[in-house]
């Protein structure tokens, strides 16, 4: 057995392959420079959202006494969420919801490994009427059985939060 120290002709015809792409092709001198900023920004809409959240306790609720509630704001492009949770007792909540601008979406509560699912109307209102407190992720997607061109446009999400 001989051992060679030529590479294989496969080698060379890749190191040909490769000359004649960076040739034709050349990678853009700021390649690496853009893929890092698009990298470091890809969350930025999240961190945002987690920053602009607006909570308020102690508010009065109803007309026979107080009740914990939190007012919470998401913000996401020219959208905004508007959650209003009320403590219903015994870890439970409820959460009244408006979307602005309004328009009919699919929201999807998540908490560990519980989903709930409602529709906001064409007035961007909806409603969790008894949920358990948690660690809440709220997801917001285009209803695409109202106008049937929903999916073409984008959803969003929020940064888990204590509900």
């Amino acid at each position: 057995m001989t051992i060679h120290d030529d590479p294989p002709a496969s080698d060379d015809l890749f190191a040909r392959l490769r000359q004649l792409w960076r040739w034709h092709d050349p990678m853009p001198a700021d390649l690496v420079d853009r893929v890092i900023v698009t990298l470091a920004t890809n969350t930025l809409s999240v961190e945002y959202a987690v920053l602009t959240m607006v909570e308020s306790r102690g508010a009065p609720v109803g007309v026979r006494g107080v009740s914990e509630v939190q007012l919470l704001e998401f913000r996401h492009g020219s959208r905004s969420v508007m959650l209003r949770v009320s403590d219903l007792g015994d870890g439970r909540r409820r959460i009244d919801g408006w979307i602005a601008p309004a328009s009919p979406l699919l929201v999807r509560l998540e908490q560990d490994d519980d989903d709930f699912t409602t529709a906001a109307s064409a007035e961007g209102r909806f409603d969790f009427a008894d949920i358990p407190a948690g660690r809440t992720r709220m997801w917001f997607q285009p209803d695409a059985s109202n106008d049937g061109v929903g999916t073409s446009r984008q959803g969003f999400t929020t940064e888990r939060f204590p509900l």
